[in-house]
């Protein structure tokens, strides 16, 4: 078992308690799908970036 100091390793501890080891990717890819920015419609791109800025806008105010 791990000791309450230093460093916690959730997989490392995984794989040495029950011999799992995880496929987690620190990119996330395995969780989404690879788009081509290129192929998105300009309209499609300008409507996300307004929404990106409204959600970042919000939370830089405290707000959610």
């Amino acid at each position: 078992m791990a000791s309450c100091s230093g460093h916690w390793d959730q997989f490392r501890a995984n794989a040495e308690m029950f011999g799992y080891v995880s496929t987690f990717k620190e990119d996330l890819s395995q969780y989404s799908t690879i788009i081509d920015v290129d192929k998105v419609p300009a309209h499609a791109r300008m409507k996300a970036e307004h929404l990106a800025r409204e959600i970042e806008d919000c939370y830089s105010r405290g707000r959610s």
